[in-house]
């Protein structure tokens, strides 16, 4: 059984409109990614 899948996505912005509107699309990606291969969440980081 697979645990975990890396689907590593790097968003680098200059402002805080941009990195949450840049996030938002990530998860979406993520989400739409475990959904298909039958994974039960995904795990998002944020750091400066």
């Amino acid at each position: 059984m697979r645990t975990t899948i890396d689907l590593p996505i790097a968003v680098s912005v200059t402002d805080r409109a941009s990195m949450e509107r840049q996030l938002d699309q990530a998860v979406t990606i993520a989400k739409t990614q475990a959904m298909v291969e039958g994974r039960q969440g995904i795990l998002v980081t944020r750091y400066d």
